[in-house]
């Protein structure tokens, strides 16, 4: 008892919220608020076809050119391409959707390149 938790970021103003008094409860609010679900399913290419993993290959050091390169390997052998997803650890930050620039120094050309 008195115990409290401080919340604080460098990065982002943080909204502090409650709903009932468990996790459960929380998770339900914040999702019914900021991630409704839409009642669409993915793409039938996420059920039927290869999914690539870039945390497969480079688990914490995802970079573009290690990115590339991945992909690079996936068609010069000749497998089946549909669904290559970017893991975690592209962004500045959890929560922060912007790509690191010391890791990704041309993110829209990437997603071009990995789109063509």
């Amino acid at each position: 008892m008195g115990e409290k938790i401080v919340i604080n970021s460098d990065y982002e103003e943080l909204k502090i919220q409650q709903s009932g008094n468990a996790l459960k409860s929380a998770y339900l609010a914040a999702s019914i608020k900021y991630f409704p679900a839409s009642g669409v399913l993915p793409a039938e290419e996420f059920f039927t076809k290869p999914q690539y993993n870039t945390w497969i290959e480079l688990m914490y050091n995802q970079n573009q050119h290690d990115i590339l390169k991945y992909a690079q390997d996936i068609v010069a052998n000749n497998f089946p391409t549909v669904v290559f997803m970017i893991d975690d650890n592209w962004q500045r930050y959890y929560g922060n959707f912007d790509f690191r620039v010391e890791k990704f120094p041309d993110p829209k050309g990437m997603i071009q390149k990995l789109h063509s």
